[in-house]
Parts: structure tokens; C-alpha cells; sequence
């Protein structure tokens, strides 16, 4: 298994890379020229302030990068990933797995998971995992985009323990990949992993984490509405791992109902005798439209 993560992913993206995926992914030519467009108009300058003078640059046109928090930018990013994905497929390597039973039973190659710039690979041994690490580079290396080496890792798992494999995977000419020591995890997607997911450490800090942004949301000045949409948006999206997971167990419960009982008490938007409005879904029916906790888990799983 190894974790691969690029170096400023978002500042690295060639404009000619995306150009051409406008035409694999056989996008309208309207959009393509407007991007070409846009694209040759995006310059920036270089602002130096030394005491009571200024000095600054001539515009200079980027043929490298997109703008980060720009709605476009993740979508024209997953599209100029979508071939590693399609080339880690043909290789053939990875695990198969059959989903469904009976007549629809089907076998699924999984050789890797990508979501953004986060990159993970399944081999079945190392050699497995060296060619898709090798694919990666080749990529990598045709668009001009660097690894992030101290974000990347590599494990050998034998009988599903760790492999104490202390010399690491050198990718190219001078590029090594460290592996995983014994007792060490990797943070994939906010998620520590390593033979396995640590459960246990990750439902008490996200535990922690979701209580935080309650009583975030609460020691706000929103009205008593804002207050629970926030809770809907900002702080119940925290859980839906562990929901997905069937991790909370016994706690569950326990924190559905400390929810549900105190957070619309704590925000001081009703008096105490209308406590349980805040839980009406309609807010046509003078409710708030909280989204209760244990309604909240039945609806993710």
C-alpha cells in the first residue's frame, strides 16, 4: 500500500494539460476557447515594499496554476486526473473483489482510491506496487507536477501486520518514498490508517471535534434559525464517517441524545417551555428545522 500527495497541486497544474483534457473529455468547443481565453489573460506582478518605497514588477502571464476557492477550479482538476486513474486501471494490478451475489455478481479491480490530490495505491506485492508507483511518476512526470515527499508513505503489510521494511521505495533517479514504521499511521483523508483504521482514536477526536463546533456555532450572534442551519452544515457532516462506519457503538446513542437535549437549550433561541421546537423539521410549523442527531444516523446509513 503506499500514499501519494503532490507538491501545491492547485500552483503546479499546467494550462496546456488542461487544454487538452478539454478535448479528451470532448468538451464543447465554446467552453474550450473561452478557457484558452481566459487562460492567456491570467498575469500577476510582484509587490516589494522596502521603507517608504516601492517596487513593483511588470505583469507577468502564468502558464502554470488555478485559483484556489474559485468553484471551477476543483472540477478542472479532477479532470486533468482522470487518465491516472484510467491508466493505474489497464495495469492490471491491485485486488479484485466481487460485489453482489448470484447472477450479479461482479468482480471489481481496485488498484487505487483518488480523491483530489490524495492519492492511494493497492498492490498485491511489492512488485505490484512498485509498477503502479512507477505509472504515477510517468504521469506526474508528463504534466510537470512534483511529489510531495515528506507527505508520502509506503507499506508492506504480510498476514495483515505491518512488514518492518525500514529502507524506502526510491521512484525515479533521486526520489525515495519512506515506509511506515511499526506503531506509525498515515493521515489519509483526516482518517489515521495503517494495518487498519484506529477506530478508537479517531471517534474520540472526532468526538471532539464535533462538540467543538456546536459550542462554536452557539457562542455566535446568529438568531436562533442561523444557529441551527450552522449545526446542520458546519458541525453533523463531522459524524458521517463513523455512521458510515457502524463505529459509535454504545456512544451513539449517548451523543444523540446530549445533542439533541442541549444544543437547542444552549442556544437560548426559544425559552425553556418551547424546548422541543428547535427539533420540528418543517419550519413552516414555527420549528427551527434542527436536525436531530439520531435522525441524522438513520439517514446516513
Amino acid at each position: 500500500m503506499a500514499w501519494v500527495d503532490y507538491q501545491k497541486a492547485y500552483d503546479s497544474m499546467p494550462h496546456s494539460r488542461l487544454l487538452q483534457c478539454f478535448q479528451i473529455h470532448k468538451i464543447s468547443p465554446v467552453l474550450c476557447k473561452f478557457f484558452s481565453f481566459v487562460m492567456k489573460s491570467w498575469r500577476a506582478s510582484m509587490v516589494l515594499s522596502c521603507g517608504n518605497s516601492m517596487i513593483k514588477t511588470r505583469l507577468m502571464q502564468t502558464r502554470r496554476g488555478i485559483f484556489q476557492g474559485d468553484s471551477i477550479s476543483p472540477l478542472l482538476f479532477c479532470m486533468a486526473l482522470n487518465p491516472l486513474s484510467k491508466e493505474l486501471n489497464r495495469t492490471g494490478y491491485g485486488y479484485r473483489m466481487t460485489t453482489g451475489h448470484g447472477e450479479t455478481a461482479k468482480r471489481q479491480l481496485i488498484s487505487h482510491l483518488l480523491y483530489m490530490d490524495d492519492l492511494k495505491l493497492y498492490g498485491r506485492n511489492s512488485d505490484q506496487l512498485d509498477g503502479l508507483l512507477h505509472t504515477v511518476l510517468t504521469f506526474s512526470d508528463d504534466i510537470q507536477m512534483k511529489f510531495s515527499l515528506d507527505k508520502c508513505a509506503v507499506a508492506y503489510f504480510v498476514n495483515g501486520r505491518l512488514s518492518g521494511h525500514n529502507s524506502g521505495v526510491t521512484v525515479g533517479k533521486t526520489n525515495t518514498i519512506n515506509c511506515l514504521e511499526l506503531g506509525q499511521v498515515y493521515k489519509y483523508l483526516g482518517v489515521d490508517e495503517s494495518n487498519c483504521i484506529q477506530h478508537s482514536l479517531m471517534l474520540e477526536r472526532l468526538r471532539r471535534e464535533y462538540f467543538r463546533r456546536v459550542k462554536v456555532v452557539l457562542r455566535t450572534e446568529l438568531y436562533g434559525q442561523n444557529k441551527i442551519l450552522a449545526i446542520n452544515w458546519f458541525a453533523l457532516p463531522v459524524l458521517n464517517f463513523l455512521f458510515w462506519r457502524h463505529s459509535l457503538g454504545v456512544h451513539g446513542p449517548a451523543a444523540a441524545r446530549l445533542t439533541d437535549q442541549k444544543a437547542p437549550l444552549y442556544a437560548r433561541c426559544l425559552p425553556s417551555c418551547c424546548r422541543h421546537r428547535p427539533t420540528v423539521r418543517s419550519l413552516q410549523c414555527w420549528g427551527r428545522g434542527y436536525n436531530r442527531l439520531s435522525r441524522h444516523i438513520n439517514l446516513v446509513l
